[in-house]
Parts: C-alpha cells; sequence; structure tokens
C-alpha cells in the first residue's frame, strides 16, 4: 500500500485496465455476476485510481460513468463492467442460437426450449436462477440484433458485442490531443483532468473547506480558477512566451480548451507537428501545475525561466526517445531545428 500512493495517474490507470478489471473477466463468462460484487469491483477501482487506496468513501474527482466512457467520448477507456458482463453471457445465447456441437447446447434445447423458438422462448417461474439469467440477456441482445443476425455470426467475440450493446457517446474534439502518443503518460492525465475543469484549483479547495484563501499563488493578483491558471496568470503568460516562441507558434489564446481546439484544426501542419506541439502544450499544463503546488504546498516559487527549461528539456527527451522513425524529412529537418534553439 505504501507503495501505491506514490504510483501517477497514468501508473494506476494501467493496472486497473490490465489487473482489477481483468480479475472479473473470467468469473463473467461463466454466470452472471451479482450486482453487488459489481459495485464493490466498481468502488476498488474508484478508490485506487482517485487515492491509492482499496476503499475510500471520498468522492472522485469525476462520475464513474464517465470515467468509463471511451477516450474519444473523454473517460479514460476503462470496461463497464456490468456491460461486459451481459456480452460474455451472450455467447451461450449465441451458441443456443446457433445450436453449436456442445452437449449443454442438447440438454438446453431438449430440457428448457424443446419445440419452441428460442428467440421467443420464455423461462418459466420454476426454473433455475441461472438459465433465467441467461434469458434475460438474450432479451438483452435482441435490443441489438435480430435472429438472423445472430445466427450469421461465424465467431462469437465478447468486445464486439460488448461495443455494440454500450450506448455510442458523444465524441470530443480534444481526446486526440490528449492521448497523444508523444506525450508523457502522467501529463496526458493532469491534462484530462484540466481541460475538464477537475483539478483541485484553489477556488474548488475553499468550496470544499480545505483552504481559506482563494488568490492564485503564482501571481497573488487574481482568483485561482482554471479559467485563471491556464493560461490568464501573469506568471504562467511568461512561461508560454518563452514555450510559444521556441516553437515558432503563435498563440493569442488564453484558455486552455480554445488552444486545443485551434491546435486540433490547424491546416498546412503535418501530423507529427501537430502532436509535438499538442505534447509542449501537455507538458506545459503539467509543469504548471506542479509549480503551482510547489508554491500552494511547498512554499516554493520557481521562477518562470526555469520551469520553461524544465518544460523544454522534458520535451526534446521525450521526443527525440518516441519520435517515430517513417516521418518525412521535413518533419526531420523542423524538430532538429527546433532542438538547436536550446
Amino acid at each position: 500500500m505504501w507503495s501505491s500512493r506514490n504510483i501517477s495517474y497514468a501508473g494506476r490507470v494501467q493496472l486497473i485496465n490490465s489487473v482489477l478489471l481483468s480479475l472479473h473477466i473470467y468469473w463473467a463468462q461463466v454466470f452472471m455476476l451479482p450486482q453487488t460484487v459489481l459495485r464493490d469491483i466498481e468502488k476498488i477501482c474508484r478508490a485506487f485510481l482517485w487515492y491509492g487506496n482499496y476503499f475510500s468513501t471520498v468522492p472522485g474527482s469525476i462520475q464513474w460513468e464517465k470515467v468509463c466512457r471511451p477516450k474519444m467520448s473523454g473517460g479514460l477507456g476503462f470496461r463497464r463492467i456490468k456491460d461486459w458482463n451481459k456480452a460474455a453471457l451472450a455467447k451461450y445465447v449465441w451458441a443456443i442460437t446457433t445450436k453449436q456441437d456442445s452437449l449443454w447446447v442438447k440438454w438446453v434445447h431438449a430440457v428448457y426450449i424443446k419445440e419452441d423458438s428460442w428467440w421467443g422462448y420464455i423461462p418459466p417461474k420454476n426454473c433455475s436462477w441461472y438459465w433465467k439469467q441467461i434469458c434475460n440477456v438474450k432479451e438483452t441482445m435482441k435490443l441489438h440484433y435480430n435472429e438472423d443476425e445472430m445466427k450469421n455470426m461465424t465467431q462469437f467475440k465478447i468486445k464486439e458485442v460488448y461495443n455494440k450493446i454500450t450506448e455510442e457517446e458523444e465524441r470530443v474534439h480534444w481526446d486526440k490531443m490528449i492521448w497523444n502518443r508523444l506525450a508523457v503518460p502522467k501529463h496526458r492525465m493532469i491534462n484530462w483532468l484540466a481541460i475538464q475543469g477537475r483539478l483541485k484549483t484553489a477556488d474548488r479547495l475553499c468550496m470544499m473547506g480545505v483552504i481559506t484563501d482563494d488568490q492564485c499563488k503564482l501571481c497573488c493578483e487574481h482568483k485561482e480558477s482554471h479559467q485563471h491558471l491556464f493560461f490568464q496568470c501573469s506568471y504562467v503568460k511568461r512561461i508560454m512566451k518563452s514555450v510559444f516562441e521556441w516553437l515558432g507558434f503563435k498563440s493569442r489564446q488564453d484558455q486552455l480548451m480554445r488552444l486545443m481546439m485551434i491546435m486540433n484544426s490547424r491546416s498546412g501542419k503535418s501530423r507529427v507537428v501537430k502532436q509535438i506541439h499538442a505534447a509542449v502544450i501537455t507538458a506545459s499544463v503539467y509543469y504548471i501545475w506542479w509549480a503551482r503546488n510547489e508554491v500552494q504546498w511547498n512554499m516554493i516559487v520557481w521562477r518562470p525561466e526555469k520551469v520553461y527549461r524544465i518544460i523544454r528539456e522534458c520535451i526534446v527527451m521525450r521526443i527525440t526517445s518516441v519520435l517515430p522513425r517513417k516521418i518525412s524529412s521535413k518533419d526531420i529537418d523542423w524538430w532538429e531545428n527546433v532542438k538547436r534553439k536550446l
């Protein structure tokens, strides 16, 4: 437990996807897990994501339903385990529909379905709980598939069925900017929270009763909020002025959301250049938040020039290590010129 508190948000997301949310996959294919068990799994994942603990009654920064949305819809792409459980059990519905060569399928047709149509079958009241759950999943499948579509499905894939039964969410315009391969993973998470206005800025901390002074500690001029901190603060403007001059990128936008929209819609720039620009903005937001926390909690004020140098060095190291090999010579020359400005 002591080491989990030192893992970044990005590390916790990886562990939740690869370990915590994977533990129920086997059992989800065996039977319908009780709702209390599914809720407990979600509670563990939620507590670990936001606080690094296995249990917490404190609400998270963003609703779990939004966290489980696809990344293109503004979430983190976690599986909705209730829907995944239904999609996994739908394999039995498909097996019965296509009359797979299985002893269990033959037994179901002989004992339960008999001469009835499976697609219109209604389970008797005295049947087992397990069989009722399979029939309930069948009713869910009927909302998304007809009988012919199910019969023509040559191979059952849980992920495809899961994507079918989950409702399509409206796509956000900033997903490609945040979930950019060239950006540092831990920077992406802070930007994901920042662009949705869910970082614990001074105005929000005052509302929670954690602090009483909501003044921006970087400029000591205005109330600290997301709108002010990214990028209306005079301290932050000095950092971003140096960053934009380094990249040769001209922008007068003083809000993170607007800046992301402009960068995403810029024409005339290659995909790699857009990704590098996005990685720079992502790193800038992360280190601005870091500098703000240094003042808020450690009483350390870093000079804007120092923060700019940290951003620049971090970006050069990151891009140099992950830059794709197959890029145009024009993009290579542009990046080499940017590095020479060091």
